[in-house]
């Protein structure tokens, strides 16, 4: 299950030439395998500005 989780999640992330109902139906076979195997759904984070630009100096600036 493990091994198919990741094969989807990849595709579903790298694969230009799939249609969108393809791409839907990936995603709904990643959320079942989630279902049976709790462990392999990571929660969202939020995404951080200051944490990807905070090392340059930049975070702050791009807030403004």
């Amino acid at each position: 299950m493990k091994i198919l989780h990741s094969s989807l999640v990849s595709m579903r992330l790298e694969d230009q030439e799939s249609s969108p109902e393809q791409l839907e139906a990936i995603g709904t076979l990643i959320e079942k395998i989630e279902e049976v195997v709790p462990e392999l759904h990571k929660p969202e984070r939020p995404f951080a500005i200051n944490h990807l630009f905070g090392s340059w100096g930049l975070g702050q600036m791009l807030e403004r």
